[in-house]
């Protein structure tokens, strides 16, 4: 149960037959619904861009229904992901296990992507102050939107 008020978020998801938001904390989303890696195929795109993956090209992914995942690619992270580590910082990138499957390269290409910088050195204070503390005043982050 998500208390009104609390932080959450919100992925779009395919349920008995429809499209449905399902919510869940923003930590249970990290800890349980979040993957990197590379593109088994040629055949998905990203849920941001609309663009195609190549095989083997790098990519994050969210879970999006029990046998289900959405991708996206690096460069586009950015467009939903700050907002939801602001709203879990206790929570630490290292700590997603499929990162150390990556290679070493690949792997700070995908932890800078995720902390949206460069140097990979944006305080949570800096990420609140851009989200103007929306995700503090209304309880919602940005919800990573499955494409259509």
């Amino acid at each position: 149960h998500i208390q009104m008020g609390v932080p959450r978020v919100g992925i779009e998801g395919f349920s008995a037959g429809r499209i449905c938001a399902v919510w869940c904390h923003p930590e249970c989303f990290l800890k349980e619904g979040v993957v990197v890696g590379y593109a088994k195929t040629g055949n998905a795109k990203c849920k941001m861009t609309k663009e195609g993956f190549e095989k083997g090209e790098l990519r994050f992914g969210y879970r999006s229904g029990m046998n289900s995942w959405c991708w996206v690619k690096p460069h586009a992270v950015s467009r939903f992901f700050p907002d939801i580590l602001a709203a879990a910082p206790d929570f630490r990138l290292e700590s997603i296990p499929s990162l150390r499957d990556l290679e070493s390269d690949d792997r700070t290409r995908m932890l800078e992507a995720l902390r949206d910088t460069p140097s990979g050195k944006r305080s949570t204070s800096e990420r609140d102050k851009e989200v103007g503390g929306s995700s503090k005043s209304t309880g919602k982050t940005k919800k990573p939107r499955k494409g259509r």
